[in-house]
């Protein structure tokens, strides 16, 4: 998984691969370690609820989506947006999501499917 903050805004991006582990058991994470004493973790989760919704604290990026609409949404790729979402809390403003399953492998793996048919 891929992530991109840019002021306000964080992109996310996973893989076809990703997206299948996402798909077939409802959570999908990654991390990076900077140090020995800091890991940044982001988490990506399907859940049963009607809007997305972020948990976050030093070092987690935990974002649950909802089943329904992000399955609709990666049953059309390959696409070029993302699930996007706008997520406002209390004093913090409001933050830009996208969630994106990369297009380039999309392509790739479908056009593998496709010889070994």
């Amino acid at each position: 998984m891929k992530m991109q903050i840019d002021g306000q805004s964080v992109r996310l991006r996973i893989n076809e691969a990703e997206w299948g582990h996402l798909h077939a058991t409802g959570e999908v994470e990654d991390s990076t370690r900077f140090s020995s004493t800091f890991e940044q973790l982001r988490r990506l989760r399907l859940g049963d609820l009607d809007i997305p919704m972020i948990e976050s604290s030093p070092g987690l990026f935990f974002v649950v989506l909802p089943r329904a609409g992000f399955e609709a949404f990666a049953a059309e790729r390959p696409r070029r947006d993302g699930f996007a979402f706008e997520w406002i809390e209390t004093g913090a403003g409001a933050l830009s999501v996208s969630i994106e399953i990369d297009v380039r492998d999309s392509h790739r793996q479908r056009s593998e499917e496709r010889r070994r048919s």
